[in-house]
């Protein structure tokens, strides 16, 4: 999924005070090896003996491998009722393997100096692993354990359940994130984007260890399987690798396409979470498909009306000019099922008409306009320089590639976005604004204090 944030997530992860200098040192070499654009570095389309395809950057000026995969499927085919099951069962994968039991092989994989994860998004479980290159034969042996012989045993599943359960409720006192999800059920009625990835502490609470077991091989199938390698592997060896870690696994089943969907209509306020003195407003717009050419005009747009930066039109308008909010920003979320870019905000429940009016007013002023030239090349300028900044170690660029994949894209993806983005001209933004910045398209969903007044 084509994913361009305002905010981002850092993980940690823990070591102990050798372990945090030399990982820092390690990162420090990493990013200066891979401070070139990735798009510059010849990505190799390989194919293993039994059929995976392989994607490889090969970089020796690193000691470090990292890999990345991903198979179609997804939290789609969690079971009704069973929101979150490929969540879990996808981080269970961790929970031990073979003869390991959880804290030997998360032990093993932390003297190895190796990082391994799991996870499911909507449309496939993905895996991924950073290890030294001196490592990477007991590491990659390690992940096909994972893989194929997971454990699942029931006290590892039982705290891992109890984890998730505590997550979900303090993520249920987050109002931004209620408001999301919420959006999500209300714009997707009816279509699998519609469920929460994570599941919900209800439904968590009915899983057992055998609803895991019987969901693992679904979410595993080497046929919609595909591997990217970056770092200090060759060819050979990386085609040697990938079919000891994948060939074996099961064939799955067939996987029916999303269908693709458009955002439903939503203007509605609703009760938020307890503890809340502002109205918080989800908002979101459509924009051009990813495959369409007026995608990247629809980025670059916005981009100009929603950064985040001081100087994009939201924030001027509502957060210097007005005062409504402390920040506003937008993400263009696209991906072969839908394209749109989603936005978020909070202010004073008086406030809130004030705010959603502004919107719409630089909607309007967009579609009659169009943006200045020196917004486009601020834009532009942006746009190409973070995209190479996120490309900057071997997992990143591992990661991306994945994704590129899952998008139906081609890695040479980076190097067109950048020829169609410096290729723009403000005439060509404005068409995107009058097509898409219809203000009768705006969907916008408000939670809104529990004291304060709310009317669906």
């Amino acid at each position: 999924m084509i994913l361009i944030n305002t905010f981002s997530a850092v993980l940690g992860h823990h070591a102990d005070t050798l372990q945090k200098r030399l990982a820092l040192f390690i990162a420090a070499l990493t990013a200066l090896a891979f401070a070139t654009s990735a798009s510059a570095r010849e990505v190799q389309r390989l194919q293993t003996e039994s059929g995976i395809g392989i994607w490889l950057v090969e970089e020796r000026g690193v000691p470090i491998v990292s890999l990345a995969f991903a198979m179609r499927g997804g939290s789609v085919l969690d079971p009704s009722g069973f929101d979150g099951l490929g969540h879990i069962t996808a981080n269970a994968f961790l929970e031990g393997a073979g003869d390991l039991d959880v804290q030997t092989f998360k032990g093993e994989l932390d003297a190895l100096g190796t990082r391994m994860s799991f996870a499911i998004n909507r449309r496939a479980f993905t895996g991924g692993m950073v290890t030294l290159s001196k490592n990477k034969e007991r590491s990659f042996e390690l992940l096909g354990l994972a893989l194929k012989e997971p454990r699942f045993d029931a006290e590892a599943i039982t705290q891992l359940l109890e984890q998730e359960r505590a997550s979900l409720d303090f993520e249920s006192r987050r109002v931004e994130r209620v408001a999301v999800q919420r959006f999500f059920s209300l714009a997707f009625e009816g279509h699998a984007y519609a469920r929460p990835i994570n599941g919900t502490s209800q439904t968590l609470g009915k899983f057992t260890v055998e609803n895991i077991r019987n969901h693992a091989p679904k979410i595993l199938s080497s046929r919609d399987l595909h591997v990217v390698l970056v770092g200090d592997i060759g060819a050979v060896e990386a085609r040697r690798m990938v079919d000891r870690v994948f060939a074996d696994l099961p064939n799955g089943t067939d996987r029916a396409p999303i269908t693709p969907i458009s955002l439903k209509p939503i203007q509605a306020t609703e009760p938020g979470p307890g503890g809340q003195s502002l109205k918080t407003a989800v908002f979101a717009f459509p924009m051009p498909d990813l495959n369409d050419d007026n995608f990247f005009a629809g980025l670059a747009l916005n981009h100009i009306i929603g950064s985040g930066n001081f100087d994009a039109r939201l924030t001027s308008e509502i957060r210097v000019t007005r005062g409504l909010t402390y920040a506003i920003g937008t993400s263009v979320i696209a991906d072969d099922v839908s394209s749109y870019a989603l936005g978020a905000f909070s202010t004073k429940p008086a406030k809130m008409d004030e705010a959603t009016t502004a919107i719409i007013e630089v909607f309007k002023e967009l579609r009659q306009n169009g943006p200045t030239k020196a917004e486009l090349q601020n834009a532009v300028s942006q746009l190409v320089g973070n995209y190479v900044l996120r490309l900057t170690t071997s997992g990143k660029i591992a990661d991306h590639l994945i994704g590129l994949w899952l998008d139906r894209l081609s890695p040479e993806f980076g190097e067109r976005r950048r020829q169609k983005l410096q290729a723009l001209t403000p005439e060509d933004l404005r068409r995107v604004a009058v097509s898409y910045l219809n203000p009768d398209q705006l969907r916008t969903l408000v939670l809104a204090p529990i004291n304060s007044s709310a009317a669906p």
